[in-house]
């Protein structure tokens, strides 16, 4: 009974990774909202691209904590716009999240960001 518990309940550990550089995502959105001559249409392009990734993987983990606070983005104008996302605390969950609860009935924040939708 201790082995059965041991294995099937422990979710032991997790990794961490400092990045320099990155702004959380409603920083970087404010500043794009503000000048929008500061994403040049490739930059958005590349984003568009790297948003959309993560959320298929966030989607195939069901990882359901993706919010504006746990995305990170360095973004130089010109140079090099990159993702970080953080916190990935709710993923692998035991049941699907969209079976969990009827009260949090579609729980992937990330639809109303309108990379998502295109």
């Amino acid at each position: 009974l201790q082995w059965y518990f041991s294995f099937h309940f422990f979710r032991g550990g997790f990794f961490q990774l400092f990045v320099k550089g990155y702004e959380s995502a409603q920083t970087v959105f404010s500043r794009w909202d503000y000048d929008k001559s500061l994403l040049s249409e490739t930059e958005e392009e590349r984003f568009k691209y790297l948003f959309q990734k993560m959320i298929v993987l966030d989607y195939i983990i069901r990882n359901t904590d993706r919010h504006m606070d746990n995305l990170l983005i360095r973004h130089v104008p010109g140079k090099v716009i990159e993702l970080a996302a953080i916190d990935n605390g709710l993923a692998f969950p035991v049941k699907h999240p969209e079976c969990v609860s009827r009260f949090r009935t579609f729980p992937f924040r990330w639809t109303e960001y309108r990379w998502a939708q295109q």
